[in-house]
């Protein structure tokens, strides 16, 4: 097998216009060579690993910033807004997905309803088309305090996902086994995350200083759900919230 790649061409705009820097930018990203598994025979099973499998992506991406603070209430301020949209294609599922585990592994499945063989699944292209980003970094004036925002948001989507099957309608595959394991398209929810970082700095000496910080993650415990990978037919839920406190010295 040959080893994987990837080509990626880039092309981007920067500008700068009154208190703003812009950005405007498009990657192509062709994945090539990928190691792909197929079924070429059923009596008896066998499977062929290639380099046939192939992904391309479509990103765009837009941001503007300040560069220059703004000074609001006592305090000086930064802002940076980001979009992405995203367009992904792929002829295969990773060879090395969960599916294949030899101990939980079957050969047949259900999917949208019809009984085929796990091997030809078709491939999962769903991903999140569309991403927010706001940042938000805001430095007092009169105390040695810097209060960060981040905002996140990331458009719904449909997905295949996986599920057992209720053992009394367990259907029977080809192989005279039950079929256990089912795919079924399911609409995945937006996605928002607020994530605050509080710091205060404390000088000691001359070019000293102590950094005293507070990280809250996901501040409005929002359940958000997702798949790992693209291949991936497992669903998860991201972490809720979280408080991290550290302490830092700069010199």
């Amino acid at each position: 097998l040959a080893t994987p790649y990837a080509d990626e061409t880039v092309f981007a705009i920067n500008s700068r216009l009154g208190w703003f820097d812009n950005q405007l930018k498009y990657v192509k990203r062709n994945n090539q060579d990928q190691v792909r598994k197929q079924r070429i025979s059923m009596s008896p099973l066998i499977d062929e690993y290639d380099n046939y499998g192939k992904s391309t992506a479509d990103i765009y991406t837009f941001s503007i910033s300040n560069f220059t603070p703004i000074a609001l209430w006592s305090t000086q301020n930064r802002f940076q807004l980001s979009a992405d949209y995203t367009e992904t294609v792929r002829n295969f599922n990773d060879y090395d997905d969960e599916a294949y585990n030899p101990l939980t592994y079957k050969q047949y499945i259900l999917y949208d309803k019809h009984i085929i063989d796990e091997a030809n699944r078709p491939a999962d292209n769903f991903a999140r088309p569309w991403s927010l980003r706001l940042g938000w970094d805001m430095k007092m004036d009169n105390l040695p305090v810097r209060v960060s925002h981040f905002f996140r948001y990331r458009s719904p989507y449909d997905a295949m996902v996986s599920s057992g099957i209720a053992k009394a309608e367990q259907p029977i595959g080809p192989d005279g086994e039950a079929v256990t394991k089912q795919y079924e398209a399911m609409k995945i929810g937006s996605a928002f995350t607020w994530d605050i970082r509080t710091t205060y700095s404390l000088p000691i000496g001359k070019n000293n200083q102590l950094i005293l910080g507070l990280t809250v993650n996901n501040v409005t415990n929002r359940l958000n759900t997702y798949k790992s990978t693209a291949a991936s037919s497992i669903l998860y839920s991201e972490p809720g919230r979280q408080f991290i406190a550290d302490l830092s010295f700069k010199f």
